[in-house]
C-alpha cells in the first residue's frame, strides 16, 4: 500500500492514514516489512484455522449466555436475520448471505452483554471477512448456508445446551474447513 497514493484516493492527510494504517496492523490485517512498506495480510490454512479456533471460544459461551437468559427481541432479530439471509440465498446474492451471516455471529456475541468479549469477536470477524473477500469466494449452495442458520436459531429456541454447543461448533468446523479448501485453492493457482 503507498500510504500518499492511499491518503490523495481518501482524502485525508498522511497522520490520520498512519494512524488508522497502525490500527490495522495490530489487529492483524495488514503487515509492515521493512524498508518496504505495509502489505495486506495473505491468510494461510492455519490462519484459518486458528481464526475458527478463536470463534468457537468466543461464540460458544455467548451461545450458552443467550439460551440460559433468552431476550424475546434478540430472538426476533435473529429470526429477521435468518429470513432475509434466506431471500438473499433464493435470490442468489452470495454477498447479501455472507452480510447476513456476520450480522448472525455479531448479534450472537452482542447479546451476551460483555463488552470485552464483542470487542475480541470483532478483531477475529474481521479477518473472517477479509479471508472470505480475498478468495472471492462464489457459493453455489447460498441455501445450505440459510439453511444451517436456520438449523442453529431452532437449536437455540429448543435444544439442550450440549446439543447446541455440538451444532454450533460443528457450524464453525465445516466453514473453517470450506475456506481452508479456497485458500489452498488461490494459493494454488498463483503458483
Amino acid at each position: 500500500m503507498r500510504e500518499v497514493r492511499l491518503a490523495t484516493q481518501l482524502g485525508v492527510s498522511r497522520g490520520p492514514l498512519r494512524e488508522a494504517l497502525q490500527r490495522l496492523i495490530q489487529e492483524g490485517l495488514l503487515e509492515h516489512r521493512r524498508h518496504r512498506g505495509v502489505f495486506v495480510v495473505r491468510l494461510s490454512r492455519k490462519d484459518v484455522e486458528d481464526i475458527y479456533f478463536i470463534r468457537e471460544t468466543l461464540e460458544v459461551p455467548a451461545v450458552l449466555q443467550l439460551v440460559r437468559n433468552p431476550a424475546p427481541e434478540i430472538m426476533a432479530s435473529l429470526q429477521e436475520l435468518v429470513e432475509s439471509m434466506s431471500t438473499a440465498a433464493q435470490d442468489d446474492d452470495w454477498v447479501r448471505v455472507v452480510q447476513l451471516d456476520a450480522e448472525f455471529h455479531q448479534r450472537i456475541v452482542d447479546s451476551a452483554g460483555s463488552v470485552r468479549l464483542t470487542r475480541m469477536f470483532e478483531t477475529v470477524h474481521a479477518e473472517t471477512r477479509m479471508c472470505l473477500g480475498a478468495l472471492n469466494l462464489s457459493h453455489p449452495q447460498a441455501d445450505e448456508v440459510a439453511a444451517e442458520h436456520r438449523v442453529l436459531l431452532r437449536a437455540l429456541r429448543t435444544a439442550d445446551e450440549g446439543t447446541l454447543t455440538r451444532l454450533w461448533i460443528e457450524h464453525l468446523r465445516d466453514a473453517a474447513a470450506a475456506l481452508s479448501v479456497g485458500v489452498e485453492t488461490d494459493a494454488a493457482e498463483e503458483s
